[in-house]
């Protein structure tokens, strides 16, 4: 999978991924799979997050779950005095739930913020709203003002803003300020302002902040309100993207000549954004995904079975996996605005796309190979049923540049696909051998496989993994 080894390569594997990924466009969805979590006569079921693991956290009437490819649904917290009190919001990848509960139990006692964890149990925490927890526990939150709550410190104001609505692994901190803009803060660096969308910067266009990436990528929205009467507005809006390095950008999204109010933001560390939206007309919620350059709505039924409608995306992680909430539809009973309003028709989902597993030498990496040591390709394909259409590209990032390779032709400064055609699941095979490492010019070497979804022969890598390899003492011969 291809976030654990971005975080722990070097930058010239990050860079190379986003090199790969950068030509990615949204194709046909063969080979996905949907899992449902409930159905007509299950207690209803409400996602609230995905973490890197694959672990689905969700809210049923008899507790607090988790569901995981391997295992399935298991219950998270077991003990019913804190379950009947505790109302799950978010976990990371630690499995630490940060949610809401009720000290003497609900209603008696107002709803406050609270961390759960397998070795903490329930903690309370020193706020009075919690809205966002990093991965090693830092939460962001408001007392009288918006803070940022480290593990075992008190409470730390982040002066000058109006609220902290993200908070990221670096510990970087996003919201909105009182004038109105984005911002990103650091204990370092104190605040910086994000520009608003070109164009959009009159004080009659309301931002908000969704969320904050671990690349340092904040999401959200902007919309204009609307005054009816001034002939000259509408009532438009649409989703923005902003890095240090790239700015502020509109994503252009295709709201077509019905302005979408958003429910859900989410993105992950590539800057996927799945958002969830509601049109007036008709009365229903709509989720999209934005990925490289394109926005692609989520089918309102998946086939087989009931129809199945995934109305609400509530988070998506970086090998693409997305979990969200929905409900089985038995015609003609009319498609509902939440399921919230009748949690016996509801149910949560996971779609889990087609993923590539490379190895060397049957590792994921990163490894670090010397003369004598051998280097052995292989790969493995898991998919719901065959992909297809289907076309295969391998190669590598030398030292000096970028290499394709085939089976059959040899080494290329351009890509052949190695495979057209119909490409069903498989185990691991291998891909490609050297008996000696050291036969290969020192320093770092990425090795990469990537499944398009076409047969166009122009590399979109819709689905990509990569190994990093670090060479030392080659002969370069």
């Amino acid at each position: 999978m291809i976030r654990l080894r971005v975080l722990v390569c070097r930058p010239v594997a990050l860079a190379v991924a986003f090199v790969l990924l950068s030509a990615a466009a949204a194709r046909a969805q063969t080979g996905h799979m949907l899992v449902t979590l409930g159905g007509f006569f299950d207690p209803g079921t409400i996602t609230v997050d995905i973490n890197e693991a694959g672990t689905v956290l969700f809210r049923r009437a008899d507790g607090t779950f988790i569901w995981t490819q391997a295992g399935g649904i298991v219950p998270l917290i077991t003990d019913p005095s804190v379950n009947s009190r505790f109302r799950a919001l978010s976990f990371n990848n630690a499995n630490k739930v940060l949610g809401m509960a009720c000290q003497l139990g609900c209603p008696a006692s107002p709803e406050e913020p609270a961390t759960w964890s397998e070795a903490e149990g329930l903690v309370f925490l020193p706020l009075v709203t919690a809205t966002a927890m990093n991965n090693g526990g830092t939460v962001v939150g408001t007392v009288v003002s918006p803070v940022i709550l480290r593990p075992g410190q008190l409470p730390q104001p982040i002066p000058g803003v109006a609220s902290a609505v993200a908070v990221n692994d670096a510990e970087q901190v996003a919201g909105m300020l009182p004038s109105g803009f984005p911002y990103v803060w650091t204990q370092a660096g104190g605040i910086v302002t994000i520009p608003k969308v070109a164009g959009r910067t009159d004080p009659d266009w309301a931002y908000r902040v969704f969320g904050l990436n671990n690349a340092g990528q904040v999401v959200g929205t902007f919309k204009h309100r609307l005054d009816l009467s001034d002939p000259g507005d509408s009532d438009d809006g649409g989703v923005f993207l902003w890095s240090a390095s790239t700015g502020t950008i509109d994503l252009q999204f295709p709201d077509g000549e019905v302005e979408p109010f958003f429910h859900v933001v989410t993105f992950n560390d590539w800057g996927h954004v799945a958002v969830t939206y509601q049109l007036d007309n008709p009365q229903h919620s709509l989720s999209r995904l934005y990925k490289n350059g394109v926005w692609r709505l989520l089918p309102a039924s998946w086939p087989g079975g009931d129809v199945f409608h995934p109305f609400r995306v509530h988070g998506i992680n970086n090998d693409g996996w997305m979990t969200g909430s929905g409900e089985f539809i038995n015609f003609p009973l009319p498609i509902l605005p939440e399921c919230v309003l009748d949690l016996f028709r509801c149910a949560g989902w996971v779609q889990v796309p087609p993923r590539i597993d490379l190895t060397v030498n049957g590792a994921d990496g990163p490894l670090t190979l010397g003369p004598g040591d051998p280097l052995d390709l292989a790969w493995s394909f898991e998919a719901l049923g065959i992909v297809t259409p289907a076309e295969v590209y391998a190669g590598f990032i030398s030292p000096t540049g970028i290499v394709w390779f085939h089976p059959v032709t040899g080494l290329s400064l351009a890509p052949a696909p190695i495979h057209q055609g119909a490409l069903p699941p498989f185990g691991s095979g291998p891909l490609l051998s050297i008996p000696d490492a050291g036969a290969l010019p020192p320093g770092p070497w990425v090795w990469f496989v990537i499944v398009d979804g076409d047969f166009n022969g122009v590399v979109n890598a819709d689905y990509v993994d990569f190994v990093v390899t670090t060479v030392t003492g080659g002969s370069g011969g």
